[in-house]
């Protein structure tokens, strides 16, 4: 539960930041962040390569205990691709 929470913190930390416009949509969705993140800021990245696993951590955290304890190897997995995400955008928070 605490990664989500910190994803959806630092981006929207960076939209308010970094983006023209100094706002975010009220959604939840890691995923939605990640593409207004890319729209409205330089931030460039290859969304494809994190939309399974941030869906998969947000899944995972909304329904904790059913999903992890069926897939906790695939959460697992998806933690450590979105390891590579969370160094981007603190690599790009740091400019």
């Amino acid at each position: 539960m605490t990664l989500i929470i910190y994803f959806k913190m630092l981006f929207k930390y960076l939209l308010e930041a970094k983006s023209k416009h100094g706002l975010y949509s009220r959604t939840h969705k890691l995923n939605n962040l990640l593409e207004e993140l890319i729209e409205y800021t330089p931030f460039k990245t290859d969304k494809t390569k994190y939309r399974m696993a941030l869906q998969v951590i947000t899944v995972c955290a909304e329904e904790y205990r059913y999903n992890f304890l069926i897939d906790c190897e695939g959460y697992r997995d998806s933690v450590q691709i979105a390891n590579e995400l969370l160094k981007e955008l603190l690599a790009f928070n740091g400019d």
